[in-house]
């Protein structure tokens, strides 16, 4: 009796331990191409006015740049416009404009403006996740003065109602994020909804090592695994009918089953060891996942280790310079804007800068832009605070 329960309990055992093995196989080769199906989103075609400059794109979100502009189209009347939501997860400046750009009997071009510092609501002006803005007021520079004017905001229903604005028939060609162009400003924006339906931000795949790539590698490398790992079930079911055999004559067989045990305990080891390459070569394979989407730009430049650092922490009364390192290192053409507080020091244009004497406490950083690779690239430096 005590013989067939010791190979009751190692029959479960190795069957276990074996069908893990497979099923950790079957989740690294079948995890990346879940993703790429969960990727998909709802798209809309593109709309930017031609003389406004383009955001720049990262993984899944956009850098708006002083006059940057960039919608979507949508055609939709205005009363079928709803859950209007963005998040500016950060700005030197003010936050960048939600806009309609419509066109009614009345007018043929309009664009209806919601921003942040307008609102009854005390909202941040910078930054902030903004949500429900066909709830809040909007103006648009079609009326001069009175209702529906910068001065005077109004709710969107107001627009489309011909008692209000006067206007019949109002269309919305697209949704637009505009940021304004009275100052120096960088603003992160990291979600765009429309109708309660996020947008795709940025770049989702830019590098020449696409998710093809990595389904093949993933295969080449665990196909042989799961070939070793089939083999070793096989010797061990071999094992137990090898030992079912043997319990007949069990008082003479005692050192051979012995052995057997031992040899099926090495194999479970083997299939432990087996099970940790998997694992291992599953987390290489999500590194090389997030490596390729958060190191290359739009254009497919690696930026990865790019960086604008200043030279020393800030003094007031000293210069200070900034030290580019990595791709922009190379740059040729470049040029500079030095900032006091989150706001652009006038005529402070060169490498270095003298923190004036007043300024102790307060921030430094600079801005460096220039051309590297016949590609142009805009960056901002790290902040701290002049001593």
């Amino acid at each position: 009796m005590k013989i067939v329960a010791n190979r009751a309990t190692r029959r479960s055992r190795t069957t276990r331990v074996a069908t893990a093995a497979v099923a950790v196989l079957a989740i690294a080769a079948t995890g990346l191409s879940v993703q790429a199906a969960n990727a998909a989103d709802v798209s809309f075609p593109v709309y930017d006015e031609t003389d406004s400059p383009n955001p720049h794109g990262l993984t899944n979100a956009l850098v708006f740049y002083k006059a940057a502009d960039l919608g979507w189209v949508v055609n939709a009347p205005i009363a079928d416009v709803d859950s209007l939501a963005y998040t500016v997860a950060q700005s030197t400046s003010y936050a960048p404009s939600f806009q309609l750009v419509t066109k009614s009997d009345q007018k043929s071009y309009a664009r209806l403006v919601w921003e942040p510092y307008v609102q009854e609501d005390e909202l941040d002006p910078n930054a902030g996740a903004y949500t429900d803005l066909e709830d809040g007021l909007w103006w648009t520079n079609k009326i001069a003065s009175g209702p529906g004017s910068q001065a005077s905001p109004q709710p969107l229903s107001f627009f489309g109602d011909p008692n209000g604005a006067g206007w019949t028939n109002v269309v919305v060609g697209a949704i637009d994020i505009h940021q304004g162009n009275s100052t120096e400003s960088t603003s992160t924006v990291t979600k765009v909804s429309y109708n309660g339906t996020d947008i795709p931000l940025g770049t989702t795949d830019t590098t020449p090592f696409d998710q093809a790539d990595l389904d093949a590698a993933v295969g080449t490398a665990t196909a042989p695994l799961a070939t070793e790992v089939t083999d070793l079930q096989g010797q061990v079911e071999t094992k137990d009918a090898t030992i079912a055999a043997l319990e007949a004559d069990a008082d003479a067989k005692d050192a051979t089953i012995a052995g057997l045990q031992s040899q099926i305990a090495a194999k479970n080891a083997t299939i432990t060891s087996l099970q940790s390459k998997v694992s291992t070569l599953t987390s290489q394979v999500s590194s090389l996942t997030a490596y390729k989407n958060t190191h290359h730009t739009a254009d497919g430049t690696f930026i990865g280790w790019s960086r604008a650092l200043l030279s020393t922490t800030p003094v007031a009364g000293r210069a200070v310079g900034v030290t580019k390192q990595g791709t922009i290192a190379d740059a040729t053409s470049v040029k500079y804007q030095w900032y006091l507080s989150g706001k652009p020091v006038a005529g402070a244009t060169k490498s270095t800068y003298t923190v004036p004497s007043s300024a102790k406490g307060k921030s430094v950083s600079v801005k460096v832009w220039g051309t590297v690779k016949y590609v142009q690239f805009s960056i901002h430096s790290n902040t701290a605070a002049a001593k």
